[in-house]
């Protein structure tokens, strides 16, 4: 473009000649010093650099933003307004209010390799409170004065405090706690609580336990006789209970003994009410002498109907060959923990129940005599195991029927096919057969059959399914009528598949004895 001139006129003289003459425009648009300012003192670092893109660096000549501001001696920014400040240092950032009167600080810590950042919150100018994260062990956490809440990497939550929780806590895992578990308002108390009542006096009536009834239930966990004279000649009984008087858990206490001095202790076992359910609906109290639950209607007391279903489901689970064995004689050792014995002196080791006392028979009632407490009613996972070795029996011989039977068209000539009527598919099948019904005795057996000789039942189609027959009629009459066990992972009533086992068992009996004979269908059924 054309020369530019600047002129000078100091007032009130004329303009000073001569003029003075500037390059073309687009060279004096870009001066020496126009991209930076030099620092003062006449150094020629610069203070402030634009480079050619127009991004601006402070203590940098190389920009890597629209402004960047670099120190490494001092803080790199300070930004005041009256006694209120933001200050940016080498390794943090600080916030603070009037200096006279702050009430809020914040404090951001970090940077350089350090392996930890931190969060610093405060009042009246000191510490307070902070959020952090700590590299070296992949830890956050929150601390509040001597209160500090760790989150770990891996899952874990460590509090070094108290944890106070005004809702519920769901758990999907197992609850580990190092240290005293507590319930109730703090203090708080010990969910199980056991009261020792020792050298008690024979016959010494209701014994006060101390333990309030509005908190806890109780019953008795065990006792022992200690210093004690049986008095044989006498038909009292030795038993102790807990019952509830006066808001109060009360033990009673009868000892049927002839001497003094007698030392007898019991513990009472209590649990507070949050943890426990207590269940008066079996049953009647003996003690109270009338109904403590629901009425019994049937001669055949609850206790009876247990003892019932536990002699039953030892029928069903115990081999064939021990069922068909006498109880066990009597040789002498020394009873262990397991032992019953019945009214004859020998003893009864199935199942390893507990040990209890004989049967005594009054009226229509049986009752066991108080030696220890009699089994409880049967649980779902009682009910389940039967169940499984009951399907896994029906199974066997409906996949035996499907695919091993030895019938068209698995046997091709009829010699093949006659072997069911020789060998019984090898003896699979049951062992012996009677085509003759002149020659069938009371005992459904055939003239010169061996039955002892005769392999087991439980090893034979027909003996399996007899079995699940059996152990799915006992599912029929499964208490509570209400029980539910697991078929393919959905909750099935009991009894509906005692019954439909009991149809399917019997039409795969019928469907063997079909094959071989009509004759064997009242065996069968």
């Amino acid at each position: 473009g054309p020369d530019l001139f600047i002129g000078v006129t100091v007032a009130p003289l004329d303009e000073m000649v001569p003029r003075q003459r500037f390059a073309s425009a687009p060279y004096a648009m870009y001066a020496d010093h126009a991209a930076a300012l030099t620092a003062p003192n006449g150094s020629s670092t610069h203070a402030v650099h634009v480079d050619n893109t127009g991004w601006v660096g402070i203590g940098t000549t190389n920009p890597q933003a629209q402004l960047q501001i670099s120190t490494t001696t001092g803080s790199a920014l300070q930004v005041d307004a009256g006694a209120q400040h933001l200050t940016v240092n080498a390794n943090d950032i600080y916030v603070q209010g009037d200096a006279d009167n702050p009430d809020m600080m914040l404090d951001l810590q970090g940077g350089g390799t350090a392996q930890r950042g931190e969060y610093l919150f405060g009042v009246d100018g000191q510490r307070r409170a902070s959020v952090y994260y700590d590299k070296s062990t992949n830890k956050a956490g929150m601390v509040n004065g001597n209160t500090q809440l760790n989150l770990y990497d891996n899952g874990w939550v460590e509090t070094f405090a108290n944890l106070g929780v005004n809702g519920e806590i769901h758990s999907t895992s197992n609850l580990w706690l190092q240290g005293n578990l507590t319930m109730g308002p703090r203090p708080g108390r010990k969910p199980v609580k056991i009261v020792r009542i020792t050298h008690l006096p024979e016959n010494v009536g209701k014994v006060y336990s101390e333990v309030p009834a509005a908190d806890y239930e109780c019953t008795i966990g065990s006792w022992s006789t200690g210093l004690y004279d049986i008095n044989e000649n006498g038909n009292g009984r030795n038993k102790v209970w807990t019952f509830v008087e006066g808001g109060w858990w009360w033990v009673g206490v009868e000892f049927s003994s002839h001497n003094k001095h007698d030392t007898p202790s019991i513990d009472v076992v209590c649990f507070l009410k949050g943890m426990v359910e207590y269940d008066t609906t079996h049953g009647a109290r003996e003690d109270l002498g009338n109904s403590a639950g629901k009425s019994e209607t049937n001669p055949m007391n609850n206790l009876s109907k247990r003892l019932l279903l536990w002699l039953l489901l030892l029928s069903l689970l115990l081999p064939a060959h021990a069922q068909a064995m006498p109880t066990a004689q009597s040789t002498g050792s020394t009873d262990t923990d397991t032992d019953m014995r019945g009214s004859d002196g020998r003893a009864i080791t199935a199942g390893g129940l507990s040990t209890i006392g004989d049967f005594a028979q009054a009226g229509n009632q049986l009752s066991l005599l108080p030696k220890a407490q009699p089994p409880a009613l049967l649980a779902r996972q009682d009910y389940q195991k039967v169940y499984d070795q009951a399907n896994a029996l029906l199974t066997t011989g409906e996949t035996f029927r499907q695919t091993e039977l030895q019938l068209p068209p698995a046997c091709k000539t009829v010699d093949e096919c006659r072997l069911n009527y020789e060998d019984f598919n090898n003896g699979e099948l049951f062992f012996s057969f009677c085509a003759n019904y002149d020659s069938i005795d009371a005992r459904g057996y055939c003239a010169g059959d061996n039955p002892v000789s005769w392999p087991r039942p439980s090893e034979q189609i027909r003996g399996q399914l007899v079995r699940a027959r059996e152990m799915y009629g006992f599912l029929a009459l499964a208490e509570p009528a209400d029980m539910t066990v697991l078929v393919n992972g959905v909750p099935t009533p009991v009894r509906a598949i005692g019954r439909t086992g009991v149809l399917s068992a019997t039409r795969e009996i019928a469907n063997i004895h079909m094959i071989f004979g009509n004759e064997f269908m009242v065996d069968a059924l």
